[in-house]
């Protein structure tokens, strides 16, 4: 409600969807009278909307544990905006796989920064994907050590994050 006026004081034209249930919220109602918000409510299949997005949003006022909706956003290459708790568990790639923004106004500055920087939203992109997939693979293993450290199982597929890089960038860009 105080991020998008700010961004389309500079960006007339920026649009903006809320998936999942931020969007059903009251204190969002102001916002989505403007014919440029969308609301979608819940989305039971993000790939299709992430894939549309030029830039995603994680404002996270108040979660707890990993940022997985961050990681999410990363693993399909898109620049990612958040709050500092959004960055949980993340923030050896703060700067350089997504950007972090303290209070509204950084975070208009941020999303403003990424939809007219072409160069900084490539890089963000590329190196979005690959701190997700390293994200991944060190998760892989650390449970692979857990699970051989307690019981006899199969290892964890080091395929289990199912991705082409290549197609999944050049979709964004």
């Amino acid at each position: 409600k105080e991020v998008f006026p700010l961004v389309l004081k500079e960006i007339p034209s920026a649009e903006f969807c809320l998936a999942g249930s931020v969007g059903l919220v009251k204190p969002v109602e102001k916002l989505a009278q403007s014919t440029q918000c969308i609301r979608l409510g819940i989305v039971k299949d993000l790939k299709e909307l992430y894939h549309a997005a030029d830039v995603v949003i994680n404002p996270d006022p108040n979660g707890t544990g990993i940022a997985i909706k961050s990681v999410e956003a990363l693993s399909f290459s898109k620049p990612l905006v958040t709050s500092v708790r959004g960055a949980r568990g993340l923030t050896e790639a703060a700067g350089r796989a997504f950007l972090v923004a303290g209070d509204s106004k950084s975070f208009a500055n941020a999303i403003v920064d990424l939809l007219e920087d072409k160069s900084l939203y490539r890089k963000l992109c590329l190196n979005a994907f690959d701190f997700a997939s390293l994200y991944q693979e060190r998760n892989r293993q650390q449970l692979n050590n857990l699970l051989n450290h307690h019981c006899k199982t199969q290892a964890v597929p080091a395929n289990i994050f199912q991705a082409n890089r290549d197609s999944v960038i050049s979709s964004s860009l």
